[in-house]
C-alpha cells in the first residue's frame, strides 16, 4: 500500500519531534513510594525518610512528583540537620502549588521553604513564608497551623526579629491549638516559651510564675524529665533575680536537681548555691557548687565566676571577687563579639549562596539555550535532507512515468479489440442461459410456496424453544455468580479457621499484649482486592442459607438500617463470636458488638437480636 505524500514527507519530522520529546520527558511516576516516604516523616522516622529519597533522582520523575520531592527532601533534610545549601528546589515546589492553587500543598511546601529558610540564615524569608502558611493554612488542618505558629513564636524569640509580644501571642495561639489537639508534649513546649518570656518582662511575674507553675504541673503528670528540670530552673531564676526571693529560688532549684534524673546542668547547682549564699548558708552554697558538674559552655563558666564573685564579696574577699566579676564580664564581652561575627558570617553566607544560584542558574539556562539550539539545528538539517531526497524522486518517476505511457498505448488498442468480440460471444451465452433460468425459477416458485407453509411452522417451534434455552442460560449464570461467590466466602472461611488454629496455638506460646496484636493482626479482614467483595458475597450467600434473613430484617426495621448493621447481622448469622465480630467490624473493645446489638434491637423493634436470628439458623440446611 502506497503511503500519502504528505505523510512521506512529515513522518521523518515527527519521529524526530517525538524522538526529542522522549529525551526531555521523565520516568513513570513513583507517587506510591513517594507517599510512602511522607508517612515516615509524619511518624517522625526523618533518618530513614532520608535514606530512601537519596537514590531517587529528581531528573527522573515527572513534574508533580519532582515538586512532591523537593518538598519531602527539605523536611527530611531540616529534621536531620543536613547543611542545606540551596533553596532553588522547594522554591520551584512552593510557585508549583501556588499556580495549581493547592492550599494543602502550598501550606506544606512554605514550611519545609521556611524551615530549608532557617537553615540557610534567611531569617527574614522564613518568616515570611510562615506567615504566609498561617494564612492560608485550613482550620481543619490544626495541627500544622499549631506547628507554624510554633516556628514563628520561635524566630520572633531567639531572632530578635520583633517585640517579645508578638512571639508570647504566637506560642498562645500554638497553646490553644495543641489543647484542642489533645498534644500535652507541645503544650508544654509552649507554656515554658510563656513563662521564660513573662519572666523578663517588667510587670508580668505573676503571670511567669502561672505559665511556669502550669508547665511543671503538665511534665510531672507527662514524666517529662526534661521540661520538668527546665521549668524548675526558670521558677529558681525567677524568685532569684527577678523577685529576690532567695527560700523560694532555693525550694526550686533543689527540686531541679534532685527530683530529675535524666537532666543536670551546671548553672543550676549554681543558682541553688546563690540562694543559699543569699540567705546566708554558705557551707550548703559551696557543697553545691563543688556538687555541679563541669561547665559545659562559655555561658556555663560566665555564671560559674559570677558565683565565685558572689561568694567572695559575702565572705568580705573585695579583691577576689572583683577578679572572679571583671572575668565574668570579659567572657560574656567575648560572648557577645562571637555571637555578631556569627550574624556577620550567616550575612557572608547568604551573599556566597546568592552568588553561587545565580551561576547556577546561569549556567543552567546556558545549557538549555544550548540543547534548543541544537535539537531546532538537527531538525532543519533533517527537514533540508529530506526535501533533496524529495525533489530527486519526483524526478526519476516523472522519467518512468513518460517511457510506461508510450508503451501502454500501443498494448491498450489491440486489448480494447479483443475484448470487444469476447464481449459480444459473452453477450449471446447470457441470453441462452436467461431462458434456461427462467423456467428454472418459475419451477422453484412452486416449491417456495410449499415450503413456506412449513418454514412457519418450524419457525413458531424454534421460536420457543430458543425462549427456553435463554431461561436455561440466565438460570446457569446466576447460579454460577453464586457458586463464584461461595467459593470465596469458602476460601476466607478456610482462610479464618487457620487463623484461628493459629491463634489458638499463640494463646498458649505468646504473652497478653504480644497475642492480643497477633490477634488483630491476623482476624481483621485484610482491604485488599481479593476481599473487596467480601461483604456482598457475605450477605448473598446469608440471604441463601438463611431464608432471606437479612432482607426480612431491613423489612422489620422499616427500611432503617444501614449497609453496617446488615453486614452486622450477617456475621451473627453466620456465627462469628462476639471477639472475631469486633475485629471484623473494627471496633474498639468488645462491648461495642452488644451495643451494636442492642441498637438494631431497637430499630427492629424486637427484645433481643440474638432470639430473633436463632430460628433462621436452626432451620438453616446443615452441611
Amino acid at each position: 500500500m502506497t503511503k500519502p505524500p504528505y505523510l512521506k514527507l512529515w513522518l521523518p519530522l515527527l519521529t524526530t519531534a517525538v524522538f526529542v520529546c522522549l529525551l526531555g520527558c521523565g520516568h513513570p511516576h513513583r507517587l506510591a513510594e513517594l507517599e510512602h516516604i511522607d508517612s515516615l516523616l509524619a511518624v517522625n522516622q526523618s533518618a530513614e525518610a532520608l535514606a530512601r529519597l537519596k537514590p531517587i533522582s529528581p531528573d527522573t520523575l515527572a513534574e508533580d512528583d519532582r515538586m512532591y520531592y523537593a518538598l519531602l527532601r527539605s523536611m527530611a533534610d531540616y529534621k536531620e540537620y543536613v547543611d542545606i545549601k540551596s533553596d532553588s528546589a522547594i522554591s520551584g515546589a512552593v510557585e508549583f502549588y501556588r499556580r495549581k492553587g493547592d492550599n494543602g500543598m502550598l501550606t506544606r511546601a512554605l514550611i519545609a521553604k521556611g524551615c530549608t529558610e532557617e537553615v540557610m540564615g534567611n531569617l527574614d524569608e522564613a518568616v515570611a513564608c510562615y506567615h504566609e502558611a498561617e494564612r492560608i493554612c485550613s482550620d481543619t488542618d490544626a495541627e500544622r497551623k499549631a506547628y507554624v505558629k510554633l516556628r514563628l513564636g520561635e524566630l520572633y524569640q531567639n531572632q530578635l526579629l520583633g517585640a517579645r509580644t508578638i512571639s508570647i501571642q504566637k506560642y498562645i495561639e500554638a497553646l490553644n491549638l495543641y489543647k484542642k489537639l489533645g498534644n500535652e508534649h507541645y503544650q508544654v513546649v509552649c507554656l515554658t516559651e510563656i513563662g521564660g518570656l513573662y519572666s523578663g518582662m517588667k510587670g508580668k511575674a505573676d503571670s511567669a510564675i502561672l505559665f511556669i507553675d502550669t508547665a511543671i504541673e503538665m511534665a510531672e503528670r507527662t514524666k517529662d524529665e526534661y521540661y520538668l528540670f527546665a521549668n524548675n530552673y526558670s521558677r529558681s531564676l525567677h524568685y532569684l533575680n527577678i523577685e529576690n526571693v532567695p527560700i523560694k529560688a532555693k525550694q526550686a532549684a533543689q527540686r531541679a536537681i534532685i527530683h530529675t534524673t535524666e537532666v543536670d546542668h551546671p548553672r543550676a547547682h549554681y543558682c541553688l548555691s546563690r540562694a543559699f549564699l543569699r540567705l546566708g548558708s554558705k557551707d550548703s552554697a559551696n557543697y553545691y557548687m563543688n556538687l555541679a558538674p563541669k561547665p559545659a559552655n562559655a555561658v556555663d563558666s560566665v555564671a560559674y565566676f559570677n558565683l565565685l564573685s558572689e561568694m567572695e564579696q559575702f565572705s568580705g574577699h573585695q579583691k577576689e571577687s572583683q577578679i572572679y566579676f571583671l572575668k565574668s564580664n570579659t567572657m560574656a564581652d567575648s560572648l557577645l563579639l562571637n555571637s555578631l561575627s556569627h550574624r556577620l558570617l550567616a550575612v557572608e553566607k547568604k551573599y556566597d549562596l546568592s552568588q553561587e544560584e545565580l551561576k547556577n542558574e546561569s549556567l543552567r539556562s546556558r545549557l538549555r539555550g544550548s540543547w534548543l539550539a541544537l535539537t531546532l539545528a538537527l531538525l532543519a538539517a533533517l527537514a533540508l535532507v529530506h526535501f533533496l531526497w524529495r525533489y530527486r524522486m519526483r524526478l526519476r518517476e516523472k522519467e518512468t512515468e513518460h517511457e510506461l505511457l508510450k508503451s501502454d498505448l500501443d498494448a491498450s488498442l489491440s486489448s480494447l479489440a479483443k475484448m470487444q468480440a469476447t464481449v459480444a460471444t459473452r453477450e449471446q451465452e447470457l441470453k441462452t442461459a436467461r431462458d434456461g433460468y427462467r423456467q428454472q425459477l418459475d419451477r422453484q416458485q412452486e416449491r417456495v410456496t410449499s415450503l413456506t407453509d412449513e418454514i412457519n411452522d418450524v419457525k413458531s417451534s424454534l421460536e420457543e424453544q430458543w425462549r427456553e434455552r435463554r431461561q436455561l442460560t440466565e438460570q446457569i449464570a446466576d447460579l454460577e455468580a453464586k457458586s463464584a461467590q461461595f467459593n470465596e466466602i469458602r476460601n476466607i472461611i478456610g482462610n479464618q479457621i487457620q487463623v484461628v488454629r493459629q491463634l489458638i496455638q499463640a494463646s498458649y506460646e505468646l504473652p497478653g499484649k504480644a497475642f492480643n496484636k497477633k490477634f488483630h493482626a491476623l482476624l481483621t479482614v485484610p482491604e485488599n482486592e481479593q476481599s473487596e467483595s467480601y461483604w456482598a458475597n457475605l450477605q448473598s450467600l446469608t440471604n441463601d442459607l438463611y431464608d432471606n434473613v437479612l432482607v426480612k430484617a431491613q423489612e422489620k426495621a422499616g427500611g432503617t438500617l444501614n449497609e453496617h448493621q446488615i453486614n452486622f447481622i450477617a456475621l451473627l448469622c453466620c456465627g462469628y463470636t462476639r471477639t472475631a465480630i469486633m475485629v471484623c467490624m473494627k471496633y474498639s473493645h468488645v462491648g461495642s458488638v452488644s451495643n451494636t446489638k442492642a441498637k438494631i434491637a431497637k430499630q427492629m423493634d424486637v427484645p433481643s437480636l440474638d432470639d430473633w436470628v436463632r430460628p433462621f439458623r436452626e432451620q438453616a440446611p446443615r452441611g
